[in-house]
């Protein structure tokens, strides 16, 4: 089956985390305690201070 991009708007908190304490971004899980991304962001992990760094590919999306 042939399949065809799309540009849908997201919605992504600024800054440099996922989640902060404070802040969660909308497509962030860490159900069972595994952080993941409903976007499918790769490699997200839990530094020193228990927050969750957004990975490259989110950081550098353009904002209108």
């Amino acid at each position: 089956m042939p399949y065809k991009n799309v540009c849908l708007p997201i919605r992504v908190p600024q800054g440099d985390y996922c989640w902060d304490s404070i802040d969660i971004c909308d497509h962030f899980d860490n159900y069972g305690g595994y952080p993941s991304c409903t976007l499918k962001c790769d490699d997200l992990k839990y530094n020193k201070e228990g927050h969750v760094e957004k990975p490259s590919v989110c950081k550098n999306l353009k904002g209108i």
